[in-house]
């Protein structure tokens, strides 16, 4: 069928091309300085946000990827962290693989690379952004030999003398009962004795 678009407001549907007037999302603001976290000890991507901000790990780029972003060589004694997040800027139908895909995501929602810049954070597409950070921190001394176990003191319930204190305990207990029964007996076995006074 015709539809005269002169005639009707029809900008927000596809019959008379509105597909390409309509608005756009809006795009989540983004810090001027990100927050960051970690190390935590994983490198996996998974999801995140933008207020929890950048997952720092022990950096696994190549210094040729360190060096086009101008990240400065790590100095002695310091390890260098580095992470990168992925921010949906505007809708979009395309997955992000970054060692795993995630799809169906919504405008501001985000996934954290750790590890990772954002040249080598994997495939996304155009209507994501991406942003990292780095940091150096100490780097912890080399652990020295492991001191040898000193020998574990015996402990007494798994020795010896716990079973002669079992022992010694059940002889109390059955001593007891046994004393008690018997001094029972012979207060039962004796004739009551009734005191008789003659007038």
């Amino acid at each position: 069928p015709y539809v005269d678009c002169d005639d009707f407001d029809c900008s927000d549907t596809t019959v008379c091309g509105g597909e390409n007037n309509q608005n756009p999302a809006p795009e989540p603001e983004l810090p001027v300085l990100w927050p960051t976290y970690g190390p935590r000890g994983g490198t996996i991507p998974h999801p995140t946000t933008i207020d929890e901000g950048i997952h720092l790990e022990e950096c696994e780029s190549t210094e040729a990827t360190l060096s086009e972003a101008n990240v400065p060589t790590t100095p002695a004694s310091k390890v260098l962290l580095c992470g990168a997040i992925l921010i949906v800027m505007q809708p979009t139908e395309e997955c992000i693989d970054a060692g795993g895909s995630f799809c169906n995501l919504d405008v501001a929602d985000a996934v954290a690379v750790p590890a990772h810049l954002c040249s080598d954070s994997g495939a996304y597409p155009d209507e994501v952004t991406c942003r990292y950070g780095y940091a150096f921190i100490d780097a912890e001394e080399e652990p020295g030999p492991e001191p040898e176990p000193e020998p574990e003191v015996e402990n007494w319930m798994g020795g010896p003398f716990y079973w002669v204190a079992i022992f010694i305990a059940l002889a109390v207990i059955v001593g007891s009962i046994g004393i008690v029964n018997s001094n029972l007996r012979e207060l039962s076995g004796r004739e009551p004795s009734v005191l008789v006074e003659e007038e």
